[in-house]
């Protein structure tokens, strides 16, 4: 039996509603897709929605300069991407 499965390594996504294959830096998971709760949104989970997809949109849109993209590749360890630590930079200061 092999131990590598070169269909799982090159796709990415949801199989029918039950798995989500995903790759990240060379791994793949395989995880459940999450279910959304019943009770409507705290406005606290409101507030801290829109704060994350501004931050989104800064990380976004500051790694299209690819001297700042340069820079956050340098400073990224195992397991984080330049975006991340955008994302994280934008909420420490925000």
């Amino acid at each position: 039996m092999s131990t590598t499965n070169d269909l799982v390594k090159t796709y990415s996504g949801i199989f029918g509603n039950q798995v989500i294959l995903k790759n990240r830096g060379g791994q793949t998971y395989m995880t459940f897709p999450t279910k959304r709760p019943a009770q409507k949104p705290s406005e606290n989970q409101i507030a801290w929605r829109r704060k994350f997809q501004i931050a989104s949109f800064y990380a976004v849109n500051l790694l299209k300069d690819p001297e700042v993209l340069a820079d956050y590749r340098a400073k990224v360890r195992k397991g984080q991407t330049a975006y991340n630590l955008a994302v994280r930079d934008y909420l420490g200061r925000a």
